[in-house]
């Protein structure tokens, strides 16, 4: 691209004014340069960097309070700390309308848990997950503030996973998106919709 310092006599771009007039400012400044791809990524999400005390962690609980737009569009991410390259960590999504917990030992061992109950859209949801690495179990918990017709009050998964450990890994800890891919990544499984009041515990609560 070509770049150049210019001082502006008139900025009126009326077609019955008088024009816009400038003055090439002559400065080493003015010269053709060599263009790199910068990628603007649109939607809102949150990054932690990675920590010493995320990095290693065995047991988990994460909960949240949920307000999903579109739940039945693709694969959204609610939170993870997930390396797409090693396939370590743990993801906490909405797929296929449920929410589903994705488990991996970073040893090519991937499980995904689901609740198989489609979450309503612009409804609040109390949700959570847990893995408990002395016991190998998971809970997987959706509970919402309205109760409706043939929709289920409460929602609970509790089953036993082969992983005996979920994968440590340094990437960030990511809030409504995941990066998939080496180093920086593509920025992925972008959540629509609201999180509020995320925590996630060290235990299995």
């Amino acid at each position: 691209y070509k770049a150049e310092i210019v001082r502006l006599i008139c900025g009126d771009i009326n077609p019955e004014g008088p024009g816009v007039k400038e003055q090439v400012v002559q400065t080493p400044a003015n010269k053709s340069y060599k263009g790199r791809r910068q990628t603007i990524e649109f939607g809102s999400y949150v990054t932690i960097p990675n920590r010493p005390l995320l990095g290693q962690l065995s047991s988990f609980t994460f909960q949240a309070m949920l307000w999903p737009t579109t739940p039945g569009t693709g694969t959204q991410a609610v939170v993870s700390k997930w390396q797409d390259r090693r396939q370590s960590g743990f993801a906490l999504l909405i797929h296929d309308g449920a929410l589903t917990l994705q488990l991996g030992d970073g040893k090519g061992n991937v499980e995904v848990f689901s609740t198989k109950e489609q979450l309503l859209n612009r409804q609040w949801y109390f949700v959570a997950a847990s893995y408990d690495a002395a016991t190998q179990r998971i809970t997987l918990y959706q509970e919402p503030f309205v109760d409706y017709p043939l929709a289920l009050v409460n929602t609970l998964v509790w089953k036993k996973t082969g992983l005996k450990r979920v994968g440590n890994n340094q990437v960030p800890l990511m809030f409504a998106a995941v990066r998939t891919g080496a180093g920086k990544g593509k920025l992925d499984h972008k959540f629509n919709g609201k999180i509020d009041s995320p925590r996630l515990a060290n235990t299995a609560l």
